[in-house]
């Protein structure tokens, strides 16, 4: 009985310091990760390709996600990387999609497909 209650004893310390370890894994990974929205002009699956394409070769982005219904573009990057959201909208902005900061240039928008036009003629 003795040794089925060590048993029992080791096992459960053992449990409780693979989860310890498991959440500190957790947290060394999410450190220095900063996530922000920003909004970003687009109408179709293309240029959902091309916004998050242009965002992830931003050096320190860690993931890019455009939503094509709410047009906000969420960035995961690392934090101590300077101006890096600048330069996110600055690169989406080269390759035909106006951001919050910057406007597309118009011949970087005329060289769009047409189903990715998305200003109206009073622009």
């Amino acid at each position: 009985m003795k040794i089925l209650k060590l048993f029992f004893a080791i096992l459960f310390v053992f449990a409780i310091t693979q989860k310890t370890s498991a959440q500190i894994s957790t947290d060394k990974a999410e450190r220095g990760i900063k996530t922000e929205k920003i909004q970003v002009s687009g109408s179709c699956d293309m240029d959902k390709h091309r916004i998050e394409k242009a965002s992830r070769s931003v050096s320190g982005v860690k993931s890019a996600v455009w939503d094509l219904d709410s047009k906000i573009l969420t960035v995961k990057y690392d934090s101590y990387k300077k101006n890096t959201m600048d330069l996110v909208q600055q690169k989406v902005a080269e390759k035909g999609n106006d951001t919050e900061k910057y406007k597309a240039s118009d011949e970087a928008y005329d060289k769009l497909p047409e189903c990715c036009h998305y200003r109206t003629l009073k622009e």
